[in-house]
């Protein structure tokens, strides 16, 4: 018997990168699949700024990180348009004066730049590097499926447990012992135990903050760390570089849904979700339309999917007290620039500027541009990621012109005074520091684009600009994620499922909560159809 139009299997809230993963899975398992969206356009962060004509940039995420190539094969996204530039996109400690390290493209190059800083620090990266690689090997099969339950009554959970305790031992005890006594620990402390390189230090600590609210001196930094690079080894693949940036992911996401008759709706905010009997049955659209779908996946943060769209009557108080609790605090703003041509830094080919630039002289310095959000002042010495996508992207824009993609952490989300005037300061602290390490830079630029954390929210629908929709830290992690009555997709309301980054295993462009996300609902509407 045909469905009524607005009556789907499952119904989808958020459009970006895990909902329309979650639409193309659950529609090409015959699924009858509904994805609403609340902006105009797909991608939510993956989106793409046209600063001026003919030249593109990625609007806030500018590299996809641990995207599985299995999900790509099984959508053929290829097929959809997806062209990679490159994987395993390697990381650049980037020093003004050209002592630049190159970090992921091949131990010897590394070690051979860390030798002309120390031959002390020459001769301890083979073993820091180990000891770092030990410990996101032992949370890699963690990030991957769903979360270990916190007390296992089932078998197959207690098997699990066991699994991972008799890995660990294998390595060893002093191996074991060293996982329990770095992981609460911080990335300053494990840094500065290992190495002495100031620019090494800082670009190590930089990259271990990316997404953080936190600075590296904090507690269970490390784990944050660890679990960040267990995100990127999780694809063999690692960061990828894709012609047309990001926003060219979720194109290949938005063609391979509507191949399978996935009903996808832009300007389609959701009000509210419909509760019977402790069950999800359906969605109402703020215009009013009602969508019928016993199965519900929601790729909005936890706390405004339960408190808001569900309601806090619906829920119990204990759950209420949690779900209020989440930590959500994003702190990273976006600069991007039009550029004239390739800027000049000293001693970079084109082949080291095609790769993900550290711009953080030590780690005190990114220590100290962690200080000022606590403060709601702006980082008075700007660290940054930079990424300059057109030098192998040659669709972003016209030949000899470049742009410029810069990720700023620890730029709190409201600023003392208000962002009216701290914007432009932002603006001019970034190019400062970017006139420091290629000084023709400043009058290359053409035209300019900066995100504020608000701004971020408003339009790329990330709220409180957290890419994680809450904190990754002990406590909201694993089996804890959202919060534990909800972790693994259980929870008071049968039919209502996480499927984004506030659920496990947190934010980035991975796919993988929606993964989790199509396992259980496909499990639930199985038992629907008996």
């Amino acid at each position: 018997m045909t469905k009524p139009a607005n009556s789907f299997d499952v119904a989808i809230i958020g459009g970006g990168h895990n909902g329309l993963v979650a639409a193309a899975l659950l529609s090409k398992a015959g699924r009858r699949v509904v994805v609403c969206e609340a902006l105009p356009h797909f991608g939510s962060a993956s989106q793409t700024s046209t600063l001026m004509p003919g030249m593109r940039v990625p609007q806030c995420a500018h590299v996809v990180t641990g995207f599985p190539a299995s999900l790509i094969r099984k959508l053929k996204l290829k097929r959809h348009g997806l062209k990679v530039l490159q994987k395993n996109m390697p990381r650049v400690a980037l020093d003004p004066d050209g002592r630049h390290i190159p970090l992921g493209s091949s131990s010897k190059t590394t070690t051979e730049a860390i030798f002309h800083w120390s031959s002390r620090d020459a001769e301890a990266w083979k073993r820091f590097s180990t000891r770092l690689d030990a410990l996101t090997a032992a949370l890699l099969p963690l990030y991957t499926g769903n979360a270990p339950e916190l007390v296992p009554a089932a078998f197959d959970d207690k098997l699990s447990w066991l699994r991972l305790y008799a890995r660990e031992r294998r390595r060893g005890r002093a191996s074991f012992q060293n996982l329990l006594k770095q992981m609460p620990s911080n990335v300053a402390d494990f840094l500065d135990l290992a190495l002495e390189t100031d620019l090494l230090k800082g670009a190590l600590a930089l990259e271990a903050s990316l997404g953080s609210y936190h600075g590296p001196s904090a507690p269970g930094s490390m784990f944050y760390w660890a679990w960040q690079r267990a995100s990127e080894a999780s694809s063999r693949s690692g960061t990828l570089q894709v012609v047309g940036g990001p926003a060219a992911l979720t194109d290949a996401l938005t063609s391979a849904a509507a191949s399978t008759d996935a009903d996808l709706r832009v300007a389609a905010p959701v009000a509210s979700i419909r509760i019977e009997n402790d069950a999800a049955v359906g969605l109402v659209l703020e215009n009013g339309d009602e969508i019928s779908a016993p199965c519900i996946i929601s790729t909005v943060s936890p706390k405004t999917t339960f408190l808001n769209l569900v309601g806090a009557r619906q829920l119990d108080t204990g759950l209420v007290l949690d779900l209020e609790n989440i930590r959500m605090r994003g702190a990273s703003a976006k600069v991007n620039l039009a550029l004239k041509q390739l800027p000049t830094f000293a001693k970079a080919d084109e082949a080291l500027l095609s790769g993900r630039l550290l711009l953080a002289p030590s780690l005190m310095d990114v220590e100290r541009a962690s200080n000022g959000q606590k403060y709601a002042e702006l980082p008075h010495l700007p660290v940054m990621e930079v990424t300059l996508p057109s030098v192998l992207d040659e669709s972003l824009t016209p030949e000899g012109r470049h742009v410029l993609s810069a990720v700023i952490p620890f730029v709190p989300f409201d600023v003392e005074g208000g962002w009216d005037a701290a914007k432009d300061k932002l603006t001019s602290q970034v190019i400062k520091t970017l006139g420091d390490y290629a000084p023709d830079l400043p009058d290359l630029i053409m035209a300019h684009e900066t995100l504020t954390p608000p701004e971020i929210e408003a339009r790329c629908g990330i709220e409180k600009a957290d890419w994680h929709q809450g904190e990754i830290a002990f406590d909201q992690a694993l089996m804890m994620r959202p919060v534990p009555q909800l972790a693994n997709n259980r929870g008071p309301l049968k039919g209502l499922i996480a499927g984004g980054a506030g659920a496990h295993p947190g934010g980035g462009l991975t796919g993988r909560p929606a993964l989790n996300a199509v396992d259980a609902a496909l499990h639930f509407t199985k038992e629907q159809r008996r």
